[in-house]
């Protein structure tokens, strides 16, 4: 008898080892499968990311339609590899995974590579050596928009950037040249690398630091409306040229334009009369005003991007006044910073935080995370914004992108032919917005050394408002 018992004593403590050691299995496979997860996918850097990846399938990222921007394939070994149905149309934004990560690819990497599968579903993956479905990326990028913005540069090298500026969704980003993202490792692998990644894998759109040339005109019109409240009464007769702080400036083929009030100046882009106003503006003021602009900051936004930079101020020479205020000198702007400023006028002045992820999904649809428009900042009055609206639609109606007149709808908009290097034909800038009534898209955007504004810039502004406006 008491032999038995002690059989049954001996098969209990056997059967708790057994037991405890099962708990603590699945408390280990509970740990690795959540909360380890995660905080291993916090840091892009982590080499036990390779091990993270062997045990989640990346999510997919998706245009805001649900068109698949990227997706994993699940290959035959039991590995995975990423595709990017659009190749070089999104390469920039969204970015690549191999040898390093970039773009939205890198920015979301903890969100693409968490599971919201339930820890049973967890466990038994585990157990079984299943991997894992790591969440989708749901972004704020129209698909169409950005093919039509792809197509747009064509050849050249430049950038575009759409934005919703009520809202700050980016609806496109554009960078040329591009690359394929599925083609990533063979461009890597090329024996001039560090070209690779200064040409091909530079993102234009957010690191691209250029002259403003006369876009840059919105921030000096305004600046000398909110100072000058006769400003109406402001004229200036154009000769084509003139010597401003010794420094001679001319309009483009040096054509007079003749008397000219603001409105006018500002439709025709009279870089004569602009120079004169910055011969009236009183600099330190002009340097804070640039300032609540975010130049010389960084912008809000995730990704990497450069610094606009502007560097007049009282110890500046006088002869650097002039060409600063017409867009030129050593003031530079990215794309993504000037769609920003636009977005802020045509936002009767509130300037939105951007941004480019809509909402982050599980596997079957449920939303885990969702970004909401942000307020960054009121920057001008709701009636300083419209005023510069108003010279914004002189362009369009008058001035320099007539071909943007008798639409659908409403532009407002400013062209720029932004000087760079001797020599060299100009940049092509055009940023705008439509409707001016109730603007739905704003527009940034440069073609690298191709000729006027409103040659090359304007037309596929066009093209953008007709294909967003009119889906």
């Amino acid at each position: 008898m008491i032999k038995k018992k002690k059989a049954k004593k001996n098969v209990s403590n056997i059967q708790s080892i057994f037991v405890g050691l099962f708990m603590i299995l699945i408390i280990n496979i509970i740990y690795l499968a959540g909360y380890k997860t995660n905080q291993v996918a916090i840091n892009p850097y982590n080499p036990r990311l390779d091990q993270l990846e062997e045990s989640v399938i990346r999510g997919n990222i998706f245009a805001r339609d649900y068109e698949v921007l990227a997706e994993s394939v699940e290959l035959e070994d039991g590995k995975t590899e990423r595709i990017y149905p659009y190749s070089n149309i999104f390469s920039h934004v969204v970015g690549y995974t191999i040898r390093g990560k970039s773009g939205i690819e890198s920015e979301y990497n903890y969100d693409l590579l968490s599971s919201n599968e339930s820890i049973i579903r967890k466990i038994i993956n585990e157990l079984f050596n299943e991997k894992n479905q790591g969440n989708h990326i749901v972004t704020t990028l129209d698909a169409n928009l950005q093919t039509v913005a792809y197509e747009g540069l064509g050849d050249f090298q430049g950038a575009v950037v759409a934005m919703d500026p009520s809202t700050g969704k980016i609806l496109a980003m554009v960078s040329k040249p591009d690359f394929d993202p599925n083609e990533i490792e063979f461009l890597l692998n090329q024996t001039n690398s560090s070209e690779v990644r200064e040409t091909y894998l530079f993102n234009r759109a957010t690191q691209g630091l250029y002259p403003p040339g006369s876009t840059y005109k919105m921030l000096t019109a305004l600046y000398y409306i909110m100072e000058n409240p006769d400003w109406e009464d402001f004229e200036y007769v154009c000769q084509g040229k003139g010597r401003f702080f010794n420094n001679d400036i001319s309009c483009f083929n040096q054509k007079a334009h003749g008397q000219l009030n603001l409105k006018e100046a500002f439709a025709q882009s009279c870089n004569t009369t602009f120079a004169h106003i910055g011969t009236l503006i009183e600099v330190d003021g002009f340097k804070q005003f640039n300032e609540s602009f975010l130049f010389n900051q960084r912008l809000p936004y995730g990704l990497n991007h450069s610094r606009s930079s502007f560097v007049l101020d009282s110890q500046s020479t006088l002869e650097s006044i002039p060409e600063t205020v017409i867009g030129q000198g050593r003031t530079e702007i990215t794309p993504l910073h000037n769609a920003l400023m636009t977005s802020t006028i045509a936002n009767g002045g509130i300037m939105m935080t951007p941004y480019l992820v809509d909402r982050v999904e599980d596997e079957h649809g449920n939303v885990i995370k969702k970004y909401m428009p942000d307020q960054y900042k009121r920057i001008v009055t709701s009636n300083e914004a419209f005023l510069i609206s108003e010279l914004m639609q002189s362009v369009v109606t008058e001035g320099t992108a007539t071909s943007l007149n008798n639409l659908n709808y409403t532009v407002a908009g400013k062209t720029g032919t932004a000087e760079h290097k001797e020599g060299a034909r100009p940049h092509s800038w055009f940023v705008g917005f439509a409707p001016v009534e109730n603007p739905e898209i704003v527009v940034s955007i440069i073609v690298e050394s191709s000729g006027t504004g409103g040659q090359y810039a304007v037309p596929i502004a066009k093209r953008m408002f007709e294909t967003y406006l009119n889906e």
